[in-house]
């Protein structure tokens, strides 16, 4: 019965998207930070991968491919992100992920979030993430968290589609992962806890 419903909060897998398909609903998902307080774009997801400015707000981007959000009612100077985008307008853009998230393995700048979406398909049932531990060859080597516990299944996962540099190394498993108050993931403790654990 609901006719338009807004997602926000974190990006949308899609394993989700998916779902969303068999509803006649209208189902939006938002970008907004912090420093912007409100939602400043909107994705119709199932749609394309565009990300459209409400209105009067207009978009940027560094020279790191960074976002920088024009929002003069809520900013009299321009606020730059640390979220890497590809700029279809000044209106427009489309996500890639963050900044912080990029990975330098062996001299490669990796997504992790574009690993991630490859790994949707794969482990649609349990929550996961890509992030990286060091290593003395690589500098940074590639490493996946799964929410659950070790199946033959898990262990043995086919990553024969992605590059070399792009493979997870290492599989961690967590029992249940940490969460914040709102509900995101707290990546960083879970990863220390994990790998902390494995070296005793």
């Amino acid at each position: 019965k609901i006719k338009i419903l807004i997602i926000g909060g974190a990006p949308v897998d899609k394993n989700l998207e998916q779902k969303l398909l068999k509803y006649k609903t209208k189902c939006y998902s938002t970008f907004g930070m912090t420093e912007t307080i409100t939602h400043i774009a909107v994705k119709e997801l199932n749609q394309n991968n565009n990300f459209v400015a409400l209105p009067t707000i207009s978009f940027q981007k560094t020279k790191d491919d960074c976002l920088i959000i024009n929002a003069p009612h809520i900013s009299k100077l321009p606020i730059e992100t640390n979220d890497i985008i590809e700029l279809t307008s000044k209106k427009s853009f489309i996500w890639k992920g963050r900044k912080d998230n990029v990975i330098n393995t062996g001299g490669i700048k990796i997504l992790a979030e574009d690993i991630e979406q490859y790994l949707t398909e794969l482990i649609p049932n349990n929550r996961f993430f890509v992030t990286s531990e060091k290593d003395d060859l690589l500098g940074e080597k590639i490493i996946l968290i799964i929410e659950g516990t070790k199946t033959t299944a898990l262990d043995n996962l086919n990553f024969n589609t992605l590059d070399k540099f792009s493979k997870p190394k290492n599989i961690y498993y967590s029992s249940k992962f940490t969460e914040s108050d709102n509900g995101k993931i707290l990546k960083q403790e879970i990863k220390r806890k994990l790998i902390r654990w494995e070296k005793k």
